[in-house]
């Protein structure tokens, strides 16, 4: 239902909304005519079948909640921190607010099929060593596709709010992407409800309460997104959230069985000739992100279920059926006795893996198309896994004391300050095989995960 309303924010000034949403999370959201736009574009609806869990309600039925439904919930709680940083004095213009808003909305605009299983089958393009992904989509197609032409002179400032990967660090930039950010306070709250796993439910009417803009010493141009000491508790309870929802849903096993399958069924579509590889390179082109637009999740599957590899199209109906990959072996890495072993085991590369699945696909006579290696990393349950060369980086989250010194929350937490820097990796076997009866599928089983055993064991012996 259109509605004319206004929205006053304490500065005095006037915003004016078009459209409210009812959202079962947030209640209504509100939407300005320039948002409704936006959404309205094919690029935006596409979000609808995308969805944001991938294959998870596989294990969870209720998570088939999309990127469509998450940007919004993204757009609310922005709204709600801009009102909060305002009230306590921050200076933003109208523009501003408006690009905050749109990138907020935009900010997943470019997630790939699958979400982000997608950039284990895509080639995105790497900067400072590190995998740009589905944002490196985004601030493609917010710059270059025609259905936003429309956002005229604020298009690069909302794609400039995204290249997270660009310097400097501001409190703006990390309403949208950091570590307090809305993203993060709507997709707990999100994927925890339509889960039904309750450990995402994090106080962050608390976390919005107190949240502050701490500008940087000096002349850096930086400043940050933080909260005071009287967050401090509730923060705590965003970082354990997310990690307890790292561990038991998003690297559940199944799901991760899934995502492992999916970029198996690409790799060997690819390989047998039956799609064009440069499908799944990326290029910051517009005839290329129209093509890379035209994936989501259904199409994707249709596309291999159609291509020329068998191998592919038998992966492609058995994710359909859920008929899954067993995993026959998991351990985590640090059990091995040799530490050369574990070095070699953690930096392995994706070759190497192929190599070591054909080693245990024939010590257990099973086609190497059909055994899977993967690794996972949990990190303790804070914002970043290893220690930061810059303790001001993109990650670090910052709690201003009484005494207005702001420092960083692993160093002041009880709960986080006296914990090590370990990182937990895991390396799993994962395998498709045929068996005439349960009693023989346990054999197959177990032979397979020996062998994986035995494999990994004497890596570089």
């Amino acid at each position: 239902m259109l509605i004319s309303l206004r929205f006053s924010y304490i500065t005095g000034r006037r915003m004016e909304f078009a459209k409210i949403i009812r959202d079962p999370i947030h209640g209504f959201i509100s939407l300005t005519p320039g948002e409704v736009k936006i959404i309205d574009t094919p690029t935006f609806q596409r979000l609808r079948n995308i969805k944001q869990l991938a294959l998870s309600n596989y294990v969870f039925p209720g998570a088939v909640h999309t990127r469509f439904e998450h940007s919004l919930g993204t757009l609310h709680m922005t709204q709600r921190i801009l009102q909060k940083l305002i009230q306590n004095g921050a200076r933003l213009g109208d523009e501003e607010i408006r690009a905050i808003r749109c990138s907020a909305l935009l900010h997943d605009i470019g997630h790939g099929p699958f979400s982000h299983v997608a950039e284990n089958f895509i080639e995105f393009p790497t900067e400072g060593g590190a995998q740009l992904g589905h944002a490196k989509a985004s601030v493609d197609i917010i710059r270059m596709h025609e259905d936003l032409e429309f956002l005229g002179d604020s298009r690069e400032q909302v794609a400039t709010l995204l290249s997270d990967w660009m310097p400097p660090r501001t409190f703006i930039r990390d309403i949208v992407t950091g570590p307090l950010d809305a993203d993060k306070m709507d997709y707990l709250l999100r994927d925890s409800h339509f889960t039904g796993v309750r450990y995402g439910v994090t106080d962050v009417e608390r976390i919005v309460y107190t949240l502050m803009e701490i500008p940087d010493i000096g002349d850096s141009g930086r400043s940050f997104l933080a909260v005071s000491d009287k967050g401090r508790e509730a923060v705590e309870s965003l970082v354990l959230a997310r990690y307890f929802m790292h561990n038991q849903v998003y690297l559940h096993h199944t799901r991760l069985i899934c995502d492992a399958m999916i970029s198996r069924d690409v790799a060997l579509a690819v390989r047998d000739g039956g799609v064009d590889r440069n499908l799944f390179r990326y290029k910051t082109d517009p005839d290329y992100l129209s093509d890379y637009l035209s994936m989501t999740d259904s199409s994707l599957l249709e596309l291999l279920a159609s291509c020329g590899s068998d191998h592919a199209k038998r992966i492609t109906g058995e994710l359909k059926t859920r008929h899954l990959f067993k995993s026959v072996y998991s351990a985590d890495i640090s059990t091995f006795a040799d530490d050369r072993v574990k070095s070699l085991l953690s930096d392995m590369t994706r070759d190497e893996m192929l190599k070591y699945e054909r080693e245990i696909a024939e010590m257990s006579d099973v086609e190497p198309e059909f055994v899977i290696l993967a690794r996972q990393e949990l990190t303790k349950p804070t914002y970043r896994g290893t220690p930061s060369k810059d303790i001001l980086d993109s990650k670090t989250i910052l709690v201003q004391g009484a005494d207005g010194i702001p420092r960083e929350l692993e160093k002041i937490s009880p709960i986080f300050s006296a914990m090590t820097q370990r990182i937990r990796v895991t390396i799993s076997c994962y395998s498709d095989f045929d068996a005439p009866t349960e009693s023989d599928r346990k054999t197959k089983r177990e032979t397979i995960g020996a062998r994986a055993a035995d494999v990994l064991q004497s890596i570089g012996k």
